[in-house]
């Protein structure tokens, strides 16, 4: 399985919960700056330390938005498992939780994970046919 790059930072508009995630494959420092750019609390991230032992890491802003963080090179597996993470802070910040319907889930971490990987890897975009 290839690995995917390891720095990028864009913000992926999630139009229909009016939230955003925002998206980084960086350093520690990287995060903490990110965290300073939205102005949310720097206690928000785990401690260098902590960090070390990421290999990656969903992170709730408790207002809607999230944001996934990779500290290194990735895998898309690894991708898809931060995307159900984040599909699932939105549906539960937006109360759309239906654990007879995973429909919801399912669309969302769908959307995540074709904008990063278009976000990673541009040549690859879907074409809509």
């Amino acid at each position: 399985m290839s690995k995917v790059p390891q720095k990028a930072c864009f913000t992926i508009p999630v139009d229909i919960y009016r939230c955003d995630v925002y998206f980084l494959a960086g350093t520690y420092d990287d995060l903490l700056k990110k965290l300073k750019e939205l102005e949310l609390p720097q206690k928000m991230a785990p401690t260098r330390t902590e960090a070390s032992k990421y290999q990656a890491l969903t992170m709730d802003c408790n207002n809607g938005n999230v944001i996934i963080w990779f500290p290194g090179e990735t895998y898309p597996g690894t991708i898809v498992h931060e995307c159900t993470h984040a599909a699932n802070m939105i549906l539960e910040y937006h109360d759309v939780v239906d654990a007879g319907n995973h429909e919801a889930l399912a669309y969302l971490a769908e959307y995540l994970f074709d904008s990063i990987m278009e976000g990673l890897l541009p040549e690859q975009r879907k074409t809509k046919k």
